[in-house]
């Protein structure tokens, strides 16, 4: 397991490292002042996901093996900050609730004409696919082929190649 940036283990005993814990209280301040997380990791010459991690770190709270760095208030407040610049970059995303459910369903059509070859071929293949409402439950996706259609086009793609 490795060490969290900010400590140093002597004597099987973990200390806390003042250069690393002053750019640790550097990061959350400038974390907290609306600096992004690169620009922070940069301010106290970090790598990024040094910084990225050390923010989301509950250690630094102190546990029974590493001493306290970070009080909680400091550390729920960044916690907060977090949750909501996640939630502002790609609120769309994060929300909760069923999947959306398609508008349209994308079939083909059954039948066992024989393929025609050359540029014919992707405008048969074109016209083979009927559209509609999606009465049927969607599955995530807007355009779904089920098995059966796959193996329907599997084998009007391959029926002239025997």
């Amino acid at each position: 397991m490795m060490t969290p940036y900010g400590y140093r283990i002597c004597h099987g005993k973990a200390q806390i490292d003042d250069a690393g814990a002053k750019a640790l209280l550097t990061l959350f301040g400038l974390y907290l002042a609306g600096w992004s997380i690169r620009f922070c990791a940069a301010q106290v010459q970090i790598p990024y996901s040094v910084a990225a991690r050390a923010l989301s770190n509950p250690v630094y709270l102190g546990t029974a093996f590493y001493p306290a760095i970070l009080d909680q208030k400091t550390y729920d407040a960044v916690q907060r900050e977090r949750a909501e610049r996640a939630c502002s970059q790609n609120g769309a995303a994060r929300q909760k609730g069923p999947a959306p459910r398609a508008v349209w369903q994308f079939r083909l059509r059954h039948g066992r004409e024989p393929l025609p070859a050359g540029q014919d071929r992707a405008a048969w293949l074109y016209e083979q696919i009927e559209t509609g409402p999606a009465d049927a439950p969607a599955r995530g996706y807007a355009v779904h082929m089920s098995r059966q259609a796959r193996s329907a086009l599997h084998r009007k793609l391959t029926a002239g190649r025997k």
